[in-house]
């Protein structure tokens, strides 16, 4: 079959495709799928699953790391204060800024719409992004997005001000 083993070698080659991948996906599965794909385009025998998940979150989080980095300096340190302060709760709300702003629209009703255009002012303060997301992809910023929606302002507050910054940005 011409099989070639799996060593530290075909582990640099799929490195380098997985470099590339992580920077428009953020999914797992797909990277390890790719990862498979280029083992067996290239005729390697398969690694043990496990391998392969290691190697895969580890490049994906060395990717996201530096995306988290390059949104965090991109942002003056104001506008970082203003985003990661919609994690606190002041004393007379029950939920944080963060909380109550990523809620599904309601109904369309003329209420509705006002308080709609009220929340889009209320975006708008934040300023004009798109010089800070304008090199990374839309898949990317759409992932970071998605795992935003899925936590709450407590569990956000967990991670580093540089992946706050950033998901606080992608929601937005």
């Amino acid at each position: 079959l011409g099989l070639k083993v799996y060593n530290y070698e075909s582990e640099r080659e799929i490195k380098g495709v997985l470099l590339s991948r992580c920077w428009i996906s953020n999914n797992t599965a797909d990277l390890i799928n790719a990862s498979i794909e280029e083992l067996i385009r290239l005729k390697y025998v398969l690694p043990a699953f496990s391998t392969l998940e290691r190697l895969v979150v580890s490049t994906k989080h060395e990717i996201n790391e530096k995306i988290y980095r390059k949104f965090f300096w991109r942002v003056p340190k104001e506008q970082r204060l203003l985003l990661t302060g919609t994690l606190h709760k002041t004393i007379d709300q029950h939920k944080t800024i963060f909380n109550q702003k990523k809620s599904l629209p309601k109904s369309p009703t003329l209420q509705h719409f006002k308080d709609y255009i009220q929340h889009l002012d209320w975006l708008n303060e934040f300023g004009d992004f798109q010089s800070i997301i304008k090199d990374i992809p839309l898949s990317k910023i759409f992932g970071f997005a998605e795992e935003a929606k899925n936590l709450d302002a407590s569990e956000l507050k967990d991670f580093t001000e540089r992946k706050q910054v950033t998901y606080i940005i992608c929601i937005i």
